[in-house]
């Protein structure tokens, strides 16, 4: 909580130090891309240094499968990130469009991703749990989520276009990527008051969850990195 405070402190500031700018323009853009929908704020710093505020967030959920257990899943993507975009070749006196919009960027970023999960009976209103059949009957809910390791996420990657280099509209891109770090699973199951009237079935229920569980850990294990693909609308002012 005290990193997402300091991240939006520092969005908040970007704000400021434009509003009461002389000799620059500040911008404001709304996006879209891997990261959901975007809003930022740019401030220039220097002719080839722009500070740059981001906040992003978007719901969607999917359904998927893992070891015989379906779940319904819902991602909640949310990120506040602060980053630096240089411009190695800006001021180019030939005009080139590209050299003068090509920029590379570092920062970081407040990780709130997580996913929810639910699992879902088959169509016989089963759970196969660790290889286990429970019914519906035995189970009264089996849920868990996903977060991941890291709660500030190094970010580095490239792009094009200068949102504050002029007042007026731009389009501007991002392609890069965000370190995460290891995700984490969690699952937590209920057990029925069928199944707790029978003698050590509800520990063995929690210790096939526990399974299961590393099994969704497995799962998910090689999503450390989230790609960043991101097209913004800019205004300067």
């Amino acid at each position: 909580m005290k990193t997402q405070k300091f991240l939006l402190c520092c969005l908040l500031g970007l704000v400021a130090a434009g509003a009461n700018a002389e000799r620059s323009n500040i911008a404001v853009g709304v996006g879209v891309g891997t990261t959901g929908i975007d809003a930022g704020v740019t401030y220039p710093v220097m002719d080839n240094l722009n500070v740059r505020g981001v906040i992003s967030g978007f719901n969607y959920s999917k359904d998927f499968e893992n070891s015989d257990l379906k779940y319904d899943g819902k991602l909640k993507l949310f990120n506040v990130g602060v980053l630096a975009d240089y411009y190695p070749m800006a001021g180019n006196e030939d005009g080139n469009w590209f050299a003068n919009n090509f920029k590379i960027t570092a920062g970081l970023v407040y990780n709130g991703t997580k996913v929810n999960v639910d699992a879902k009976p088959n169509s016989y209103a089963e759970y196969t749990i660790n290889n286990t059949t429970y019914t519906t009957n035995d189970v009264e809910n089996l849920n868990g989520k996903i977060k991941w390791k890291n709660k500030v996420a190094p970010y580095i990657g490239v792009g094009l276009g200068n949102a504050a280099a002029k007042k007026g509209f731009s389009v501007s891109g991002d392609l890069g990527v965000m370190y995460l770090g290891k995700p984490k699973g969690s699952l937590h199951a209920s057990c029925s008051a069928t199944l707790s009237a029978i003698p050590g079935a509800c520990d063995t229920l929690q210790s096939n969850v526990k399974a299961q569980e590393d099994k969704l850990n497995d799962y998910a294990d090689k999503a450390k990195f989230w790609p960043v693909v991101r097209v913004m609308v800019n205004y300067s002012f």
